[in-house]
């Protein structure tokens, strides 16, 4: 992450900022298991989180029809540009309808909307913001438990080798598990993997493979979950049945400040134990 000097009271507009990382949609084949990791790995280096209070937030328009957050920390003001699934979060930490709030936006009444925002995130208790380079990506409880999307690829790769070790000493001719794709969305990651040996015939010709989609999300989207699948690879159907696995992203209240992937090492280390 690019290192940007600051004293306390000063100003950082991380909106501003040049960052390697950009938060987007994007899918990753079999081949490209490389350009996966390096994506999340870059997508956690330049992460931050931010414990604090509603007095120490305040959003401010930027335009006509959009705002960013100013958040009032121990290294100075720091300023992010919402993704959109934060600043949804950010309307649903208060009675405001979204809808409402939208509409202002959209009729390029940034002002008043940011005025109507800040009057209720100003009694809000403690709120973890988390940011990745230049964005504020979640607004979520302090007590918010991240589940690591690289940690959580890895410990997925691992299962898959210890797997396909285990049936090669008994098999030479083994048919592995193997990852199939993954995608990552604003809010989500999903990694499928394809189970080459478990077929089932049902008959007329139909055979299907067992398939696991691990899905994650590290913004408050949804639980951590692996939910079973059968694949069928004549036409690419899949046919999903319930979660087999679901981890609530909750743990212990935190302290205000900024906290960075190596200083929630302790919850990730717990969170592997849980689910590995």
């Amino acid at each position: 992450m690019s290192e940007i000097a600051a004293q306390p009271g000063d100003v950082i507009d991380f909106s501003q900022a040049e960052m390697p990382v950009k938060i987007e949609d994007r899918s990753f084949d079999s081949k490209m298991v490389p350009q996966l990791v390096a994506y999340l790995k870059d997508i956690r280096d330049n992460s931050l989180d931010y414990v604090v209070p509603g007095p120490k937030l305040e959003v401010k328009p930027v335009g006509a029809s959009a705002w960013e957050l100013w958040i009032d920390g121990p290294e100075g003001m720091k300023i992010f540009r919402p993704t959109n699934w934060a600043q949804g979060q950010t309307v649903g930490k208060t009675p405001l309808p979204k809808k409402y709030h939208d509409t202002l936006l959209n009729a390029g009444k940034a002002e008043l909307a940011t005025i109507n925002l800040n009057e209720w995130l100003r009694e809000q208790d403690k709120v973890m913001v988390r940011t990745v380079g230049d964005k504020f990506r979640a607004m979520v409880s302090d007590r918010y438990r991240a589940f690591d999307n690289l940690d959580l690829f890895a410990q997925t790769a691992k299962a898959v080798e210890n797997v396909n070790q285990s049936r090669q000493s008994i098999n030479q001719d083994y048919q592995p598990v193997q990852f199939w794709k993954a995608d990552a969305t604003e809010t989500t990651l999903f990694v499928s993997i394809l189970d080459k040996g478990q077929e089932y015939d049902i008959g007329k010709g139909d055979k299907f493979n067992v398939m696991l989609t691990v899905k994650n999300s590290e913004v408050g989207k949804s639980s951590m979950s692996i939910e079973p699948s059968f694949f069928r690879g004549m036409c690419l159907n899949l046919y999903s049945r319930e979660p087999a696995l679901r981890k609530i992203h909750s743990g212990e209240k935190l302290d205000s400040g900024i906290f960075s992937a190596d200083t929630r090492q302790a919850q990730r280390d717990l969170w592997q134990k849980e689910v590995r």
